[in-house]
C-alpha cells in the first residue's frame, strides 16, 4: 500500500519526478526515478548514492559552490513536469566570480591594510564559510590564530563577505537564478538533512562552560549585523544533536500553547459582551454543549487568569454546564439569566477545538518518540502544558534530553523539527537513515516519517534492507540498475 501524502501540504508541495546526473566521477550517467516524493537510493559502498543525494540537496537548497565541488557534467532535477539543469561550467564560473568579487574595488574599499591581507590568505573553503550566516567560532579563531590577528578582525571580513555575497547572488547565470527562485518560492516549507557525517555531541556548556555563552553571543551578533537571509530558512543541516535547541524548541511550543487559550477567552468575551447588548444570542444550538466534558473546560481555564474569569464566574459556567448535560429540553430547563451563560459554554466549544487542533503536533511527538524510547515515556500535561521524558516503572523520574542514548537523541531531534516546528512542508533527506539506530527502529523510522502530514517529501540513501522493510519497499530504487556509461 502506498504511503500517504502528506495531507496538509498536497497543493502546495513542490512533486519531483527525476534525478538525472551526467558524467558523474568523470565515467557514468544515472538515471534514478522518483514516485510520490518517495525514493530510496540503495547499492553498495562506492557507488556513488550518497553523492547524488548531496547533489540533490545542494541544487533545491541554492547552494552552489558546495554543488560545484562535486564531480559532474550536468545535473537535471524534474520536478512539477519541469526540468532544471545546472551544468558544471556554470558552477565554475560562479565560484570564479565568487573569488574575483573578493577583490572588486567595491569590496577592497571595505578592507583595512590588514583585513586585505587575511582575505588575501583564505582557501577557497574559508572565504565561502565566512560568508555564511552563522561562522562557527572554532573557525574564526583559528584563522585568527593562524594570521595574527584578533578574532575581533575575521568578525569584521566574515560580515564584509557575507554582505558581499549576498549581492553576488543577484548576478547569477540566469538559468541557474531560476532554478534557485523556483525552489524558493515553491517548497513552501524547510529542508531537513541528514548527512552521514551526524554525531551525538554533548552540550557545549558540559565540556567547556565558559564557551557556550560566548558562541550564542557571536551568534547573536552575526544575526544583528546581516539578518538572517530567506536561503537560510529554507534549510536545517542536523548533524550534531545537541538538545538545546530541542528545549528551545518544545518551551516556544508550550508557550503559544498557553497564551492560546487567554487570547481566546479575551477575544470571546468582547464578542460576547456585544452579541449580549445587541440581544443577539442563539440558544438553537446548545445541544452542542453535550459534546465536551468538564475536562474540557478545565483544560481551557487552566490558564486563564482570574482577573480576566474569577473564581465566581467559574462555579457558574460549572453549575450551568451541568444543567444543560443533564436536561432532557434545554430549552423548557434553561431560562433567563442561565441562557447567556449557556450561550458563552457553547462558544467555548470553537475555543476547545482549535486548542485541541493546536495540541496536534504535540500529542503526534508525544506518540511517535514514545513508541521509540526504552523504558520510557513522554508526559504532556495540557493543563499547565509541560513537557518531560520520564523513566516508565514505579520510581519515576525525569530524565533530562542530554542523558538520552544516541538513537534516541537522533529521533527526539528529528521528530520536533517534523512536528513541533510551523513549516508546513518538510523536505526530509537522510544518508543511510540506519546509524545509531536498532534494526526495530530501522524498519519503522522512514515508515513515521512518510506517514506524517508534515512530511512533503523523504529521500534516503541506505545499505541496510530493514530501512525499507516496510510501506515504502516499493519506492526502493536499485542504483546500479540506474547506471549508464
Amino acid at each position: 500500500m502506498p504511503p500517504k501524502l502528506a495531507r496538509c501540504a498536497k497543493d502546495q508541495m513542490i512533486n519531483f519526478q527525476e534525478i538525472k546526473i551526467t558524467g558523474l566521477f568523470g565515467r557514468i550517467d544515472v538515471t534514478l526515478p522518483i514516485r510520490d516524493n518517495r525514493v530510496i537510493i540503495i547499492g553498495h559502498n562506492g557507488i556513488g548514492k550518497s553523492t547524488i543525494l548531496n547533489a540533490f540537496y545542494y541544487l533545491i537548497s541554492a547552494q552552489w559552490e558546495k554543488l560545484g565541488e562535486i564531480d559532474f557534467d550536468s545535473l537535471e532535477v524534474r520536478a512539477n513536469n519541469q526540468t532544471f539543469t545546472v551544468k558544471q561550467e556554470q558552477l565554475l564560473e560562479i565560484d570564479s566570480h565568487a573569488q574575483q568579487s573578493l577583490f572588486e574595488p567595491r569590496t577592497r574599499r571595505e578592507f583595512s591594510r590588514e583585513i586585505s591581507r587575511v582575505a588575501s590568505n583564505l582557501t577557497k573553503q574559508e572565504s565561502r564559510a565566512l560568508s555564511e550566516a552563522r561562522v562557527p567560532l572554532s573557525m574564526m579563531r583559528f584563522i585568527a590564530e593562524r594570521e595574527g590577528v584578533p578574532v575581533s578582525l575575521i568578525e569584521e571580513l566574515s560580515s564584509i563577505l557575507s554582505r558581499d555575497r549576498s549581492r553576488f547572488r543577484e548576478h547569477l547565470p540566469s538559468e541557474v537564478r531560476n532554478i534557485r527562485d523556483f525552489f524558493e518560492e515553491n517548497l513552501e516549507g524547510q529542508i531537513l538533512y541528514l548527512p552521514t557525517y551526524r554525531r551525538i555531541e554533548k552540550n557545549i556548556e558540559s565540556i567547556f562552560p565558559w564557551m557556550e555563552e560566548e558562541v550564542q553571543r557571536t551568534i547573536s551578533r552575526s544575526r544583528r549585523a546581516r539578518g538572517l537571509r530567506r536561503q537560510r530558512d529554507l534549510y536545517i543541516e542536523l548533524v550534531n544533536f545537541g538538545m538545546n535547541d530541542i528545549y528551545r524548541m518544545i518551551d516556544a511550543k508550550m508557550e503559544s500553547l498557553r497564551y492560546l487559550p487567554l487570547n481566546e477567552i479575551r477575544e470571546l468575551s468582547t464578542r460576547y459582551f456585544r452579541d449580549v447588548i445587541r440581544d443577539d444570542v442563539n440558544t438553537s444550538d446548545l445541544d452542542r454543549i453535550r459534546v465536551i466534558n468538564e475536562s474540557d473546560l478545565e483544560r481551557i481555564f487552566a490558564n486563564v487568569d482570574e482577573s480576566v474569569l474569577d473564581r465566581q464566574d467559574r462555579i457558574k459556567i460549572y453549575e450551568v454546564f451541568k444543567k444543560v448535560k443533564d436536561s432532557e429540553n434545554i430549552e423548557k430547563d434553561i431560562k433567563g439569566n442561565e441562557r447567556y451563560v449557556a450561550y458563552y459554554i457553547s462558544s467555548l466549544i470553537d475555543i476547545s477545538d482549535k486548542i485541541a487542533d493546536r495540541e496536534k503536533p504535540v500529542q503526534e511527538f508525544v506518540r511517535i518518540c514514545g513508541s521509540y524510547l526504552f523504558e520510557k515515556k513522554i508526559k504532556f500535561n495540557n493543563l499547565n502544558y509541560s513537557l518531560q521524558i520520564e523513566y516508565d516503572d514505579k520510581d519515576p523520574g525525569k530524565v533530562e534530553l542530554e542523558n538520552l542514548s544516541s538513537g534516541e537523541k537522533q529521533i527526539v531531534s528529528l521528530f520536533a523539527h517534523m512536528t513541533l516546528d510551523d513549516s508546513p512542508n518538510k523536505y526530509v533527506l537522510i544518508d543511510e537513515p540506519e546509524l545509531s539506530l536498532s534494526v526495530d527502529w530501522q524498519e519503522k523510522l522512514l515508515d513515521d516519517i512518510s506517514d506524517l502530514d508534515s512530511c512533503a517529501f523523504i529521500g534516503a540513501v541506505t545499505h541496510s534492507p530493514f530501512v525499507f522493510a516496510n510501506k515504502l519497499d516499493g519506492y526502493a530504487v536499485d542504483m546500479f540498475s540506474c547506471i549508464g556509461r
